[in-house]
């Protein structure tokens, strides 16, 4: 009879995680507070706003990752590899435009994507495939 081996979360890696996070954000408190007080008249503005756009985002997407079977997607791999190389290629067409000095963004009515982002994540999916 085969022993069932049960699934325990990895204390160690949330912990370091958790650590990292928070001196990053420590870290950031305390090299823009100048540069936040002389722009926004807030010393904390981009702690603020990391707190907000950044944490807080990266929370709700860690939630909705750990209750979607991963698994599912393995088929669909190799076609969002390709629709990410095509948005790559796209981004050359008058759809694209250049920012930065750089033509790296996709404008698609009102959003605007950065492709090669995509491209990054569906090139790990077709590799873990």
């Amino acid at each position: 009879m085969a022993r069932r081996r049960r699934q325990h979360a990895d204390y160690l890696i949330s912990v370091l995680v958790i650590s990292l996070i928070i001196i990053g954000l420590a870290v950031l408190a305390s090299a823009s507070s100048d540069l936040g007080k002389t722009n926004f008249n807030d010393v904390y503005f981009y702690l603020k706003r990391q707190i907000l756009h950044g944490l807080l985002i990266g929370i709700v997407g860690f939630i909705l990752g750990y209750y979607i079977d991963y698994k599912k997607y393995k088929k669909y791999s190799l076609v969002l590899f390709i629709i990410g190389i095509a948005g790559i290629i796209v981004t050359f067409s008058p759809l694209g435009f250049s920012s930065g000095g750089a033509q790296r963004w996709l404008n698609i009515g009102p959003i605007t994507i950065q492709t090669s982002e995509l491209l990054k994540i569906f090139f790990i999916f077709y590799l873990a495939a």
